[in-house]
């Protein structure tokens, strides 16, 4: 690499060198040029006496005279003094002393003459015209020092012309000359007349005869060193003189040559450094080449030790996390292990504290207790799940699972879910769609599991932290953004969901972390649970292309308030529900002001109250507000008064039983009524017990008016609705009384983290049923208190039971049955899904196989605590048929049988 940068060093100081001799070059033809520039003075002096010899008659006469000289001659000296750059000085002198000049000086062009041979004269000159200003003033003779040299030619024998230039100007013409890295040291006459003096210090030039000599002088004048004289002129080859000379401790190169100025031969010395800048640089250039280079190496150096010893470290940390890996494989294969068999567990716990509960309904205690276990057991299924569901978040395997649903009736199904359980506390939820958005586009297609499960974790959150007011769940409908959506998102729309609720609150500085997993607001004092719902509802809420937020309550108001959106496609269509929920729209048509029915609510709860009267006054309807008993007498006689006048409008009085005692409400609500057309609706506290059981006659609800035991909102304020003629579904059919499941009141249960809850009517009699008696029936196990359990339960049934411990036993049963049998071998076979040796879902393929050879097809019902979609594909693409979470209880058993019936769905042969 020294050898490259040394050839490349040498590389550069022959092009310095030829550099440096073009400059030179530059640097003699810049000062020739500039002599050239200064018009000569021998040409000009000519040529301005062959104009005079040949304009004026001079012949004939041997002297000229002033007067002459003064008019013909003059006028000519004038006008070349004029024209002819840098000359200041034209006069004419005559044999006989006459003369006359002009003469230029800062304040003017002069004339000096002599019209005798004894006095000479100055006068001030008009420019312009030539003429004599003022009187002349005598001088005494021609002023030294204001010309260098000058020219003279005869003008016919009769005198001398001469032409001169200013000493200034050629001294300024060459000291301004801009003469790179040299020095102009002098510039003289041949004969030593300096013009330009040394601009270097410390050297002195001497010119003789058109030779040089050059003396090197210290600080203090005393001569150092000097050159003898050389001669200026070029030699045969046009090559300058060249001499070096050392000036205070610097070597110099020193060029001399001729000039020729204005027609006068001149000398010229100029001085070159031999250590030029250039030089200087290059040197400078190439130690900071060789520091380069010795820094690149070191640094090279460093950077491959440390680049080795981070290999080091990455291939420690790349081990580190293989292995972490590794053991995170084995963990999560042995948390998959562990949550199956915590989950069979439990699921074998709720299956036992069933089959407790029969033998227990004479001791209310005991029931009591089991109540309780089962509700814990379903508390630890419900956190389980949610692990699960963050695992599988994490994991990225969570899908969605779109159906068509009314997604408005979901909602005021959570809603009563809750209902009970919030009332218990002293708490009102209230479902609040005022805009009925909710109504005319109910019917949706998305994922109806994960929208139940996001509505109840933020109410079972709001039920939990909420001991006194409200909790308020707000749903409307809007378009889509037009810059989010895109051209595949037709019918597309935004369910826009609130859960505002006045509890404790969150602080505004936790609202950022709560939607961590894993994270829980302990300011509170009320901090619970394991942290995963708000995390999981964050990544539902994601996942179906929505967002979640805390939003800013009023100033005073307490509690927390959530929003979120999710985005569905809208079904086309409207319709109503077999249920007689409205669908696609409220079901209702607005009341004209004129003739429109009037409603008088007497509740307890502002906030329902509030919701309730919006809705009807949107609906077109009358609405007064009782928030006494004497107030809705009032009302009534005002309605009275003005029915008199008008048609008698149809009345729906709502009173809440709560208000006040039954027989002041009913005493109030009876007068008047035979005059109007009134409908009187109780609303009942699901939690206290049925008037008819405990109250007296005095305190009973009169037989003619409604009761509902349900929340006033929905679809039960939908039907209350009805009983005004405008909302009649018939004009011609008289609504008596509401529809019987309004008076059926809600169980409380646990529903925290549940994804899906079916409600399924209790039968009494179920112990005795033996619907499955005559039946074959195969259960395939591998835990034995499951086993047990669904074996009392199919046996109690009537089942003929055949049990196995694993999928290959029961493969090799329905194998070894089908060859000893010609007829069908099982009627039912429940299928666990996760087995040791061979798991739920080979066993049944294989069976389904062997069944494919005798032609037969028997009904294999999958069993497993927990069913993701992943598993209800997996479970038909193998062949089950039907699917049933553990445990098993009669109930379910026999709802899967009268299934089977009702679908005909029999073992049978294959045609």
């Amino acid at each position: 690499m020294l050898f490259i940068l040394h050839r490349t060093s040498t590389s550069l100081e022959h092009e310095t060198a030829s550099l440096s001799m073009q400059l030179r070059n530059s640097v003699f033809s810049q000062l020739e040029n500039a002599a050239r520039f200064l018009s000569p003075l021998n040409s000009s002096t000519s040529t301005l006496s062959n104009i005079l010899t040949s304009s004026t008659p001079l012949n004939g006469t041997d002297h000229l005279s002033f007067n002459f000289i003064q008019q013909k001659v003059a006028p000519w000296l004038l006008a070349a003094l004029s024209t002819i750059p840098y000359v200041s000085h034209a006069s004419y002198v005559g044999e006989d002393g006459l003369m006359f000049s002009y003469n230029i000086n800062p304040a003017g062009i002069f004339a000096t003459f002599s019209n005798s041979s004894s006095s000479c004269y100055t006068q001030l000159v008009d420019g312009h015209s030539g003429e004599l200003w003022g009187q002349g003033v005598r001088c005494g003779g021609r002023e030294k020092g204001l010309v260098f040299v000058y020219d003279a030619v005869t003008l016919g024998g009769k005198g001398l012309i001469s032409l001169a230039y200013p000493t200034q100007v050629v001294s300024d013409h060459f000291a301004h000359l801009a003469l790179q890295n040299a020095d102009l040291l002098h510039l003289a006459t041949r004969d030593g007349r300096a013009l330009v003096e040394t601009k270097l210090n410390g050297a002195t030039v001497h010119v003789r005869n058109g030779t040089v000599s050059v003396e090197a002088v210290d600080v203090n004048g005393r001569v150092e060193e000097k050159t003898g004289f050389y001669s200026c002129s070029k030699a045969d080859g046009g090559e300058l003189t060249r001499f070096c000379l050392k000036i205070r401790g610097s070597q110099h190169i020193l060029y001399c040559s001729t000039l020729e100025i204005g027609g006068i031969q001149s000398v010229y010395v100029v001085s070159f450094p031999t250590e030029s800048s250039a030089h200087k640089k290059r040197i400078k250039a190439f130690v900071l080449v060789i520091a380069f280079v010795v820094a690149v190496i070191v640094v090279t150096c460093i950077m491959i030790t440390r680049a080795a010893q981070q290999e080091l470290v990455l291939s420690a940390d790349l081990a580190n996390q293989m292995e972490a890996e590794r053991k995170s494989m084995n963990k999560s294969v042995a948390f998959v292990s562990a949550c199956h068999d915590i989950r069979t567990a439990l699921v074998a716990i709720s299956g036992l504290i069933d089959l407790c509960r029969a033998t227990a309904k004479p001791e209310p205690e005991l029931t009591s207790n089991l109540d309780q276990m089962s509700s814990c057991a379903m508390d630890l299924l419900g956190i389980l799940n949610s692990i699960l569901d963050t695992s599988k978040i994490e994991a990225g395997k969570m899908q969605l699972e779109e159906e068509e649903f009314n997604v408005a009736k979901l909602v005021e199904d959570v809603v009563d879910l809750f209902y009970p359980l919030s009332m218990k506390k002293g708490v009102d939820i209230v479902l609040d769609a005022t805009d009925c958005s909710i109504f005319k586009h109910s019917v949706v297609k998305g994922d109806r599991a994960k929208l139940k499960q996001i509505l109840c974790n933020l109410l079972s959150n709001a039920t939990k932290f909420t001991s006194q007011g409200h909790i308020s769940v707000r749903a409307k409908v809007s378009k889509r953004n037009q810059i989010t959506r895109g051209e595949e998102d037709d019918g597309c729309m935004d369910y826009i969901f609130e859960v505002d609720d006045t509890g404790e609150g969150i602080p505004k500085e936790m609202r950022a972390l709560v939607f961590d997993n894993f994270v829980q607001v302990k300011e509170t004092a009320l901090g619970q649970g394991t942290g995963l719902g708000l995390g999981i509802i964050r990544s539902l809420v994601h996942l179906m292309g929505g967002e979640i937020k805390i939003v800013d309550k009023d100033e005073g108001e307490r509690g927390t308030c959530f929003r979120f959106n999710v985005v569905f496609t809208a079904c086309q269509g409207t319709h109503t529900s077999n249920d007689g929920y409205p669908v696609g729209s409220f079901g209702m048509p607005l009341a004209s002001r004129s003739d429109a029915s009037h409603v008088i609510l007497f509740l307890t709860g502002n906030e329902r109250r509030k919701v309730t009267e919006n809705l009807m006054r949107r609906l077109g309807l009358r609405v007064s507000i009782a928030k006494t008993i004497s107030d809705i007498v009032n009302v009534l006689n005002v309605i009275d008064t003005l029915s008199e006048s008008n048609n008698a409008a149809s009345i729906l009085i709502v009173l809440d039983a709560n208000a006040a005692s039954i027989s002041d409400l009913s005493c109030v609500s009876g007068q008047g009524i035979h005059k109007l057309q009134c409908e009187i609706v109780w609303v009942e506290n699901p939690m206290k017990p049925k008037e008819s059981e405990v109250m007296d006659d005095e305190n009973r609800i009169p037989a003619s008016h409604h009761i509902l035991s349900r929340p006033l909102h929905g679809s039960y304020l939908y039907r209350i609705l009805q009983l005004l003629p405008e909302f009649r579904p018939s004009r011609n059919k008289e609504i008596h009384s509401l529809p019987e499941d309004c008076l059926v009141e809600h169980e409380a249960t646990s529903v925290a983290n549940e994804i899906e809850v079916v409600v399924v009517s209790e039968n009494d009699q179920v112990g005795d049923n033996k619907a499955l008696n005559g039946k074959n029936v195969l259960l395939v196990e591998d835990d034995r208190t499951l086993c047990m359990l669904a074996t009392t339960i199919l046996q109690k049934l009537g089942a003929t039971l055949h049990v196995c411990k694993d999928g290959k036993e029961a493969f090799d049963l329905v194998c070894t049955t089908l060859k000893n049998k010609a007829s069908i071998p099982f009627d039912y076979i429940f299928m666990d899904c996760k087995m040791p040796l061979m798991d739920g879902f080979e066993a049944t393929r294989l069976i389904r196989k062997e069944e494919a050879a005798y032609g037969i097809h028997t009904p294999i019902i999958a069993v497993t605590a927990y069913f993701t979609p992943d598993e209800v594909n997996q479970a038909m693409d193998a062949g089950m048929d039907f699917h049933l979470l553990k445990p098993l209880t009669m109930q379910n058993v026999l709802n899967l049988h009268t299934e089977l019936t009702t679908l005909r769905f029999i073992p049978h042969k294959i045609p």
